[in-house]
């Protein structure tokens, strides 16, 4: 009885919780979709609400603002690269392999999910006339950088790296090179980057590998 009784008791609120996971997935893709078509500013709380088809006020529920909104698409769109680059790409490794692995992923991310890698860059263009929204995007890229710069650090360590390679000013290299790739595919639909990625692993291995081969 007593166990009969605890399941009740606990199924309304994990169904609550699995509806409320489902509403702000559709919440999210709904803005991303308007903000993608509008721009941050034209876009309006009734229209994500229209195109999720969840009422305005779940919003705010969920989100609190607008701001808070944009600021949910922003991370969902960075947070989840980052972690299927660091879980799915990686693999653990460290060194010289794991920045490779991070250009692969990148060059996956661009070419495989366009429209992601065309919000991501609309969305940090918007965020940047707001300090709050700026500051957070801020720290999401600090800690980017903090995982590439951490790999060329292990390269250095276990000889996959030279020794007289600057951490911090080659993790800010990388995050350069990929990021002013991903911003040229937006501003030029269509064009195919696979080169620019080649020559990018072929540089930094002539670079930094401690290989003679």
């Amino acid at each position: 009885m007593p166990t009969d009784l605890g399941q009740s008791e606990a199924s309304p609120p994990t169904r609550q919780r699995e509806l409320a996971q489902e509403s702000r997935k559709r919440l999210l893709a709904a803005a991303a979709a308007v903000f993608v078509e509008r721009g941050f500013h034209r876009s309006t709380l009734q229209a994500i609400g229209e195109r999720a088809g969840i009422s305005r006020g779940s919003i705010g529920w969920h989100f609190k603002s607008k701001d808070g909104l944009l600021l949910a698409v922003v991370e969902h769109t960075f947070l989840s690269w980052s972690n299927h680059v660091d879980h799915d790409d990686v693999h653990g490794m460290t060194g010289l392999p794991a920045v490779l692995a991070v250009v692969d992923a990148h060059q996956r991310f661009v070419l495989d999910t366009p429209e992601s890698n065309a919000l991501f860059y609309s969305l940090t263009s918007e965020v940047a006339t707001e300090p709050a929204l700026l500051n957070r995007v801020q720290e999401m890229l600090a800690d980017g950088l903090a995982i590439i710069r951490q790999y060329i650090v292990d390269g250095v360590k276990d000889g996959t790296i030279r020794p007289d390679v600057d951490p911090d000013a080659a993790s800010q290299l990388i995050y350069t090179m990929l990021s002013g790739v991903g911003h040229q595919c937006v501003l030029i639909p269509g064009n195919d980057p696979s080169v620019v990625y080649e020559q990018i692993r072929a540089s930094l291995t002539r670079l930094w590998s401690t290989s003679k081969s």
